[in-house]
């Protein structure tokens, strides 16, 4: 009798132990959700970028990375964007041709997360919603509002077979930075602002994004040193390359340690 007690005791203990690892290593949300066709892009533009992006320390989403066998598609996917900061819109020839890429443009859209397009071996204006009759009028309605949202905000263009892959990289992640940056600051502000709020704040307060032991102000943001984007070139639809130039960072290693600094500091 004593025996057995002692097998259950023990067992017991080894499932507590066992759900408190479980718990322990339970998912962050991503920071950045790549959007993008899988059979165009996700063995170059796409698959570099989540691994450059996860090198920088960011956690980025690309479903053949994040999604395991047994994972409900469209759940995870829809999770994923919800909860990530923001996202990268990578549009290709057979881009429109994927309801899933639609889909996960109009939910990032919709949810109001700040994206990047990157125009990858196409133009803006090639890029256009098809009713093939396998879509509901309401989808078409939400896929088309995204898109035309999308081809209207700065992006950046690259071409595969003649463009410079060291310098899209280094643009594309200096973007990321920078919006993630802004996204950060803004938050900081908005808890700053809610906090105040509570304590019935005052006017004479200062207004700084992390107080007085802030490693970054809101003015740095602007004061953000910029180049040209180089081989990945800007792009505001089809309009000139020097609007989407506007995106380009330095990319130091001060510029991401402010970014990860302010991210664990919510």
């Amino acid at each position: 009798m004593q025996r057995s007690s002692f097998s259950s005791k023990a067992v017991f203990h080894q499932i507590l132990r066992h759900k408190n690892q479980i718990q322990r290593i339970k998912p962050q949300p991503c920071d950045v959700f790549i959007n993008h066709r899988g059979i165009d892009t996700k063995r170059n533009v796409a698959g570099l970028l989540y691994d450059h992006l996860s090198r920088l320390k960011f956690r980025p989403f690309l479903d053949s990375k994040n999604l395991k066998p047994g994972d409900k598609l469209f759940d995870k996917i829809d999770t994923a964007i919800r909860h990530s900061k923001m996202g990268i819109a990578v549009f290709s020839p057979t881009y429109c041709d994927s309801y899933f890429c639609l889909h996960e443009l109009s939910l990032i859209m919709e949810t109001k997360k700040k994206v990047i397009p990157i125009f990858c071996d196409v133009k803006p204006s090639e890029l256009r919603v098809k009713d093939n009759g396998g879509c509901l009028p309401n989808d078409l309605q939400r896929f088309s509002r995204a898109l035309e949202e999308a081809k209207y905000t700065v992006g950046l263009t690259f071409d595969t077979l003649t463009g410079d892959w060291p310098d899209f990289l280094a643009s594309a992640t200096d973007a990321v930075m920078k919006n993630m940056m802004e996204i950060e600051g803004d938050r900081m502000d908005r808890k700053q602002k809610n906090t105040k709020e509570q304590k019935g704040g005052s006017a004479g307060k200062e207004d700084n994004i992390g107080g007085s032991g802030s490693v970054i102000g809101v003015g740095d943001l602007a004061d953000h040193a910029r180049r040209p984007a180089g081989g990945a070139n800007g792009l505001l639809g089809d309009a000139s390359r020097r609007d989407g130039e506007r995106l380009a960072g330095t990319g130091n290693g001060d510029t991401k340690a402010a970014v990860l600094a302010l991210s664990s500091a919510i």
